[in-house]
């Protein structure tokens, strides 16, 4: 098993592909007031172009090394599959929401999206016939969308317990949570 013993070089692009991840997601919920409210397919459009406006600024503040490049399309890869991913969650959820059915319905998403784009990639690039690479095609779709989904745990975690958050998360989105969080019991006081 080669995954579990990264280099160090591994390691930085895996971190620096994570900060992409993360801190351009952070970029379209932070924008959600301005991106979000219009007509669904121009939020999305909206987001994409987001997404990757940070992904080149990352790109353009750390050069046009190979390594950034291939950091770069990595991560320019993971933009479509987590903006899809919620796209298909939501339209999922729309009617009653709940946030396990949410949690499950983003997983599958992810997993789903990712394969059908590293399918699409895969057959690009191998010429030999499907099944002699399916095993490779399942790993790193199941790779790749665990680390999104660990990506975006924080952003769901802030989406069910915080109202703020919540409110920029179905502006984007344009669907109604409906959640309620109980406020803590008064701290009494001796």
């Amino acid at each position: 098993m080669n995954i579990l013993k990264m280099t160090s070089g591994t390691t930085v692009q895996t971190k620096v592909i994570f900060s992409i991840m993360v801190l351009g997601f952070s970029m379209i919920w932070l924008l959600a007031e301005r991106i979000g409210h219009r007509n669904r397919f121009v939020t999305f459009l909206l987001a994409v172009l987001t997404y990757f406006g940070f992904l080149g600024l990352n790109l353009l503040s750390n050069g046009f090394s190979k390594h950034i490049t291939a950091i770069a399309s990595l991560a320019a890869v993971s933009i479509p599959a987590i903006i899809l991913a919620f796209v298909l969650a939501a339209l999922y959820s729309r009617n009653s929401f709940n946030t396990a059915r949410f949690i499950i319905y983003i997983g599958a998403a992810l997993f789903s999206v990712s394969l059908i784009i590293f399918a699409s990639i895969m057959s690009i690039l191998y010429t030999t016939p499907i099944n002699t690479w399916i095993d490779d095609l399942l790993t790193v779709s199941f790779f790749s969308s665990l680390i999104y989904y660990a990506g975006l745990l924080p952003f769901l975690i802030l989406l069910f317990s915080n109202t703020f958050w919540r409110k920029r998360f179905e502006a984007v989105l344009g669907i109604q949570t409906k959640i309620t969080i109980e406020p803590l019991p008064p701290i009494k006081t001796p």
